[in-house]
């Protein structure tokens, strides 16, 4: 930075003794009133901590340049708002192959964090596979290219053409050099940070970025800040571990911090294991050391707090474990909270029937998610119906004033698919399950969907007297809490959000699974084995698969699933004879992306049964397959997120 001296002022050149010591550093900045400074986010936030930045020193720095690492959403809102005490902070980005710093973004200009736009006589492109621009919004490798660059590897030919490509964009010609980065464009032509190609790991056929825990992490208010990284301590097994370092007089709890995570996170991306350092470790350059975190103890599991107390709760704790896939879980530790969902609870019951030689119904896990409290019911009936109750609680919630998410079941009438919404949703939010009266007496099912709707009418104000209200529906579910919303707003209530899962109004067309009984589809009626097969087809499980063991049907004897299939039955039917009505407000969709594209029936079709915005949101997966667990963490972060917002 020669302009700097050319403007009449010092350079400070710091010695490795000052330098390794952020208190000196500061002191240092003080007595000689530096005004500018560079560094790595992370040393820039050792150094605020220790009070480079406070009011009450003798000066601060004027110009702050941040840069060698991805700057957390936490420090840029603290730099953001040190602006309007004279102290102005730039995002700065480039590597080396640059000529150092190619983008720049003014911090306080920005609500997120950016790398902003390229300096004078560079240029940015954001290429897909193929070297072809990718539209604004989407994420693609990041090239730079201008004068900048540099000519190559000294001596290392090979590496250099790799890296260095010739650039189809300039009308001029030249290179441009692969950064091996991520980023998007936004609308205003700002640049967005999104990762290294190479930091985006694969766990459990999950495309992970580190760094979006860590930022998660960070908004924590008692976490100063954090780091992620993917760990291959026994071989095969890579788990993600998560370090965080507290605030001043904050101690973090682990409990509460994976809490905050898994509101805010998929399953896939919830840490296996988190480590409280009092400080991050940092090379000699500023930077994270990725090399001194310390490993983690798989001997002891950090999930759940307390350990077993007697060989019932051993033996839980190590069926816990196994099923969720971590190396040891304790007796307070959520089943749901921390990744268990419908097919995993029919594994985990399975499991404790086999070990134990006792009986227990899924219900008993949704009442009772934790070993502690599982323990306890140990020895019961495992009763069936229990578990297909026309009201479940899938669960409840200590906060009366916490606002429950109903949520309807499919044709096939068992709202247990829904559970997967447990890990990804606020642990105080409690979530009930309606599920059809013919599963259990047959006799009891209704004439049509208004009779359905005058029962669960009174179900749901049995649990919330009053709105605001939430409802959720899949595929035919989506069609009775469209029609509940609309009679509870003819009664003088608020429905705050309706949320429909790929479901479309009953004129439109729908998918085949919904119409096996159209009295205009000239194919025979399914029956017995056929109509359980097709039920279970329409919740997205193949009872060929070796999986379909772990099924929560598999629970079920053939009685109960030939029942199913008869609610599965009546229900396409009352949908064809039912015409959906006018909301007032707005619908949030999922649509699912893995169809065939030239399916008539689409999203628009609500257009005429809506009078607000329909937010449609696409999840890779086929209709049949958005209760499980690839889809839900696509499905649970966009619901959590707009269920926090309409209960401010």
């Amino acid at each position: 930075m020669l302009f700097w001296l050319l403007g009449g002022h010092e350079l400070h050149l710091i010695d490795d003794e000052v330098r390794r010591s952020p208190e000196l550093l500061v002191d240092y900045v003080g007595e000689q009133r530096i005004d500018y400074l560079e560094m790595t986010p992370t040393y820039c936030r050792q150094l605020i901590e220790l009070g480079l930045l406070d009011e009450t020193r003798p000066a601060r720095p004027r110009i702050l340049e941040i840069g060698g690492e991805a700057l957390d959403e936490s420090l840029w809102n603290d730099l953001r708002h040190r602006a309007a005490a004279g102290t102005v902070a730039y995002n700065t980005y480039g590597p080396t192959e640059a000529t150092v710093y190619i983008t720049q973004a003014r911090i306080a200009d920005h609500a997120r964090p950016l790398i902003g736009r390229p300096l004078r006589n560079t240029r940015a492109y954001i290429l897909d596979d193929h070297l072809n621009p990718v539209p604004a919004g989407v994420l693609g490798e990041l090239y730079l290219a201008g004068t900048a660059l540099a000519r190559g590897y000294a001596g290392r030919p090979a590496l250099t053409a790799e890296r260095f490509v010739a650039d189809p964009h300039s009308t001029t010609g030249g290179r441009m050099y692969r950064t091996g980065d991520l980023a998007r464009h936004r609308a205003d032509g700002t640049l967005e940070y999104g990762g290294r190609t190479d930091d985006q790991i694969k766990i459990r056929g999950f495309r992970i970025e580190p760094g979006e825990i860590a930022t998660a992490l960070t908004t924590h208010p008692a976490v100063a800040h954090a780091a992620v990284v993917a760990r291959e301590d026994r071989p095969g097994e890579k788990r993600l571990v998560a370090y965080a370092v507290p605030t001043d007089g904050h101690p973090l709890d682990p409990q509460e911090l994976r809490r905050h995570l898994a509101a805010r996170l998929p399953r896939h991306m919830l840490p296996a294991h988190l480590i409280t350092l009092p400080a991050l470790p940092l090379t000699g350059n500023g930077k994270l050391d990725h090399r001194a975190l310390p490993a983690p103890d798989t001997t002891t599991g950090d999930l759940g707090g307390r350990s077993p107390r007697t060989a019932h709760e051993q033996i839980l704790c190590a069926l816990f474990a196994e099923v969720l896939d971590q190396p040891a879980i304790g007796i307070d530790a959520d089943f749901f909270t921390h990744g268990g969902h419908s097919l995993l609870a029919a594994r985990l019951i399975s499991r404790i029937r086999t070990t134990l030689h006792t009986e227990l119904g899924i219900r008993d896990l949704f009442e009772a998610p934790t070993v502690a409290t599982l323990a306890g019911r140990l020895g019961g009936s495992g009763d069936t119906d229990g578990a297909l109750a026309t009201l479940l609680p899938l669960r409840r919630s200590t906060k009366p004033e916490a606002r429950p998410l109903f949520c309807v079941h499919p044709a096939a009438g068992v709202s247990w698919v829904y559970s997967g919404l447990l890990g990804h949703l606020d642990q105080d939010r409690p979530l009930y399950g309606l599920q059809a009266r013919g599963l259990v007496d047959p006799e009891a099912a209704p004439a049509g969907i208004d009779e359905m709707v005058d029962d669960y009418l009174g179900l749901i104000r049995s649990v919330q007297p009053h709105g605001p209200y939430a409802l959720l529906g899949w595929s035919f579910g989506g069609i009775v809490a469209h029609e509940l919303a609309v009679r509870l707003q003819e009664a003088g209530e608020e429905v705050e959000t309706l949320v429909l899962l790929d479901s479309y109004p009953s004129d439109s067309a729908r998918p085949v699974l919904e119409r096996a009984t159209s009295s205009a589809d000239p194919s025979p009626l399914p029956a017995g084995q056929e109509a359980v097969r097709a039920l279970l087809e329409s919740l997205g499980h193949d009872p060929d698969s070796p999986e379909s063991a772990d099924s929560p049907f598999a629970l079920l004897d053939q009685a109960t699933l030939e029942a199913m299939a008869g609610v599965f039955l009546g229900n396409a039917m009352m949908q064809d004879s039912f015409k959906s009505r006018m909301f007032l407000g707005d619908i949030l969709f999922f649509e699912a992306a893995g169809e065939e594209s030239g399916r008539p029936w689409r999203p628009a079709d609500w257009e005429s049964y809506v009078t607000g915005r329909i937010e449609v949101h696409r999840v890779t997966g086929r209709h049949g397959e958005l209760t499980r667990p690839d889809q839900l963490a696509q499905i649970g972060p966009v619901l959590a997120a707009r269920l926090a917002t309409d209960s401010l």
